[in-house]
C-alpha cells in the first residue's frame, strides 16, 4: 500500500517509521527518492513495492518489523531475507526489488 513519498534524502520525522511500515531508498545510505509502504500483515503476501517509478531501484531500506524479504520476482521466490536496516543492498539485489513480504516464522 503507497502511503507517500520523499525524495532527496530529506530527513524523517519520527513517526514516518512505524511497525507497520518499510521505507525503501533509491540510493545507498537512504538518499534519494524514497516510498513508504506498509508491509503486509500476513507473512504469505507478497506486495508490490510501489508505483513503476520505484520498481528495480531499491538500494537502500529503514524498516521496524523483525524480519522482511525483498523479492526479484513477481512471485515471490527470489527473496533476500533482511532482519536490520541496510545501507546498501547485496549486489544481486541492488535495483532488481519488485516486491515484499514479512518473513515467515523460523526464516
Amino acid at each position: 500500500m503507497f502511503l507517500a513519498t520523499g525524495c532527496s534524502g530529506a530527513p524523517l520525522s519520527d513517526s514516518t517509521l512505524t511497525i507497520e511500515n518499510i521505507i525503501l531508498f533509491e540510493h545507498k545510505n537512504y538518499l534519494g527518492n524514497m516510498i513508504v509502504s506498509t508491509l503486509p500483515s500476513e507473512p504469505e503476501r507478497c506486495l508490490s513495492v510501489g508505483g513503476i517509478s520505484m520498481k528495480e531501484k531499491i538500494t537502500s531500506v529503514k524498516f521496524m518489523v523483525g524480519c522482511v524479504q525483498l523479492c526479484k520476482d513477481e512471485g515471490c521466490s527470489e527473496c533476500i531475507t533482511l532482519r536490520e536496516n541496510t545501507t546498501q543492498l547485496d549486489p544481486s539485489f541492488n535495483d532488481q526489488v519488485q516486491r515484499m513480504k514479512m518473513c515467515v516464522q523460523g526464516v
